[in-house]
C-alpha cells in the first residue's frame, strides 16, 4: 500500500491506496487523525508521532510499503509546519519507504494545474475513485473533505513516479 499523506498543526490526513493497480487490489482507505491541542509543542509531535504510526498500520495484511508526505511550501511553511513535516516523516516505521513531495511537484507529475482549486482537487479524487470503483455510491451523494482529496492524489502520484522508477530500472 502506498499512504498520501495531507497535514496540518490540527490533523494528519491519509489515503492508502494500492501500490498496483490490478486485480485483487486491497481497498482504499481512508484516515484521519486529529492531533490533540497542547500548549506543549513536543507533546504535539509526539502525538503526531504516534499518528502516523496508525496511519501506516497494517491493513488487513496489506502493509505500507510507501509514504509520500506533502512537503511544506511557500507562505504556507512555517515553522510549526516543518516540525511537524519532521516529526511525520521521522515516524514512519523502518519497512516503509518516505518521499516527500511538495504541491507543486505532485501536481505537476500528474498533469494538474499549478494552481489547482479545492474543488477542483476533490473532483479528481472523486474522479479516480469512481474509476477505480472504490465508491460505489451515487456520485452525487459523495462528500470528501479537500484534505483526503489531497492525501489521494499526493499517493497517486507518489505511486507514478515509483512505478516509473521502476520500470526505468528494470530496463
Amino acid at each position: 500500500m502506498i499512504a498520501g499523506v495531507d497535514f496540518s498543526t490540527r490533523a494528519i490526513h491519509a489515503a492508502l491506496i494500492p501500490l498496483e493497480h490490478g486485480n485483487g487490489e486491497p481497498p482504499i482507505v481512508l484516515r484521519h487523525e486529529p492531533i490533540p491541542e497542547s500548549p506543549d509543542p513536543l507533546r504535539r509531535y509526539y502525538e503526531a508521532r504516534m499518528a502516523t504510526r496508525r496511519i501506516c498500520a497494517d491493513t488487513d495484511g496489506h502493509p505500507v510499503n510507501l509514504v509520500i508526505v506533502e512537503q511544506p511550501m511557500g507562505r504556507f511553511a512555517v515553522r510549526p509546519l516543518w516540525a511537524m513535516f519532521g516529526a511525520i516523516v521521522g515516524s514512519v516505521p523502518g519497512v516503509a519507504s518516505v518521499t516527500a513531495l511538495d504541491a507543486q511537484a505532485w501536481r505537476r507529475e500528474l498533469g494538474l494545474p499549478a494552481r489547482l482549486t479545492k474543488q477542483a482537487a476533490i473532483e479528481k479524487a472523486l474522479d479516480w475513485l469512481y474509476a477505480t470503483r472504490a465508491f460505489t455510491a451515487p456520485r452525487a451523494n459523495t462528500t470528501l473533505s479537500e484534505h483526503h482529496a489531497d492525501a489521494i492524489l499526493i499517493a497517486l502520484a507518489g505511486r507514478q513516479q515509483n512505478q516509473r522508477a521502476w520500470s526505468e530500472g528494470a530496463a
